[in-house]
């Protein structure tokens, strides 16, 4: 399957099942009706399309969508998919490098995302300049998928400082209790937008339901517990370990396969809990244990 994404390079895709597969409606193209108040990727709200042989879809850029089919079925899944474009009217006074002319001008959350992804890479150089401001305010509207880019671009060093004070206005705006906001206030002296990864990756994993933030923070924080382990307390390591163990079991959730990363994260709870001292009659009562039997029994 392909998971949810936006159109980056037509402005309208037409998809025509050339098989019986997604008939169903439980199967095949799929979209996540976004709300007024809240974009999210989360695979609960995929609505699926009842496509028989021959019918067809038409969806604009915009429309999160995906491609899922249960691996039960055991059938292979053929679609006749067709991109349309929109050259739009020359305009003189236009000086956007974005090849595509309905990006140009975008308007929403959305448009600017896609648009941000189209400006990454105009001539085959990355621009990081022109993708920075619109992914900034496109997050700022919440669009996880803007949040997620965007942090990745704040933990590779991309983000120049004088962005802190809006890039974490993005993270309190959203929820003044995320647990990964920095504790120092907006503007103080060399702050660091490397540090605003986590509070993003947060923002659009819980109430976003994006994946790749999930698993970008659950490594986060296990990087984190291997470098500081032995600085911290046994009810620290243990908020870390099962925090981890959350955002692993969300990924698993989502329809990713995180089981290799919980097995590991259960080897680190089974050398925590033998060092402290707990006898393996009580290594089931572990929350972290449980989290992880809950995603992998």
């Amino acid at each position: 399957g392909l998971s949810s994404h936006y159109d980056v390079t037509a402005y309208i895709t037409g998809v025509m099942p050339l098989d019986d597969v997604s008939s169903s409606g439980r199967n095949g193209l799929y979209t996540i009706p976004q709300s007024d108040e809240r974009s999210s990727g989360n695979a609960a709200l995929r609505k699926f399309f009842p496509l028989d042989k021959g019918d067809g879809v038409l969806h604009t850029f915009d429309v999160l969508h995906g491609v899922d089919v249960d691996p039960k079925l055991n059938k292979p899944r053929t679609s006749l998919i067709v991109w349309f474009v929109d050259k739009g009217v020359a305009d003189e006074k236009e000086t956007s490098t974005i090849p595509q002319s309905w990006l140009r001008k975008p308007e929403g959350d959305c448009s600017e995302f896609v648009a941000a992804i189209a400006s990454e890479y105009t001539d085959g150089d990355k621009d990081v300049g022109a993708s920075l401001k619109l992914y900034l305010s496109s997050a700022s509207k919440g669009n996880p998928f803007a949040m997620t880019a965007l942090a990745q671009m704040c933990d590779d060093g991309e983000v120049p400082e004088s962005e802190y004070d809006k890039v974490r206005g993005i993270v309190s705006n959203y929820n003044l209790f995320n647990p990964f906001s920095p504790t120092k206030g907006v503007g103080v002296t060399a702050p660091s937008c490397i540090e605003l990864a986590p509070p993003l990756w947060y923002r659009a994993a819980i109430e976003g339901g994006h994946r790749v933030s999930a698993n970008s923070l659950a490594v986060h924080i296990m990087q984190q517990y291997t470098l500081n382990e032995d600085e911290m307390d046994e009810d620290e390591q243990l908020d870390a370990l099962l925090m981890a163990s959350t955002l692993f079991s969300l990924v698993q959730i989502q329809g990713y396969d995180a089981s290799d990363s919980l097995e590991r994260l259960m080897d680190v709870e089974y050398t925590r809990l033998r060092r402290i001292g707990v006898t393996e009659e009580k290594f089931f009562a572990s929350p972290v244990v449980q989290q992880i039997l809950s995603m992998t029994v």
